[in-house]
């Protein structure tokens, strides 16, 4: 619940959270934050994984991280910090595309 709090704490009216159909996405109190905050909710198709660019984005995560080949607890965190910067908008708005979802200039 951590997480959902410090994700609800930065959204604005009008934001759209897109989420795939992880168990704990779909608990009540997720959409009830979001909706709290006046933004979207939008599930992805589930088990479809070519149709769900989280897992594009998760592969280039993972990646960066066994090319940074940390074990250590400490190390790991700074190592996740680089790979999930690695993840640009634009990358995602591909991603998305990539998976057949119309982008906002379609």
């Amino acid at each position: 619940m951590a997480r959902s709090m410090s994700l609800a704490g930065r959204l604005r009216p009008c934001d759209v959270v897109v989420l795939d159909n992880l168990s704990a996405h779909q608990r009540p109190a997720v959409e009830t934050l979001i909706r709290s905050r006046k933004a979207h909710l939008l599930f992805l198709l589930p088990d479809r994984s070519d149709f769900n660019p989280i897992e594009a984005c998760w592969l280039r995560v993972k990646t960066r991280l066994w090319a940074i080949g940390t074990r250590i607890h400490a190390a790991l965190i700074q190592a996740m910090r680089e790979a999930l910067s690695t993840v640009r908008p634009e990358d995602a708005v591909a991603w998305f595309s990539c998976c057949g979802y119309p982008s906002q200039s379609s």
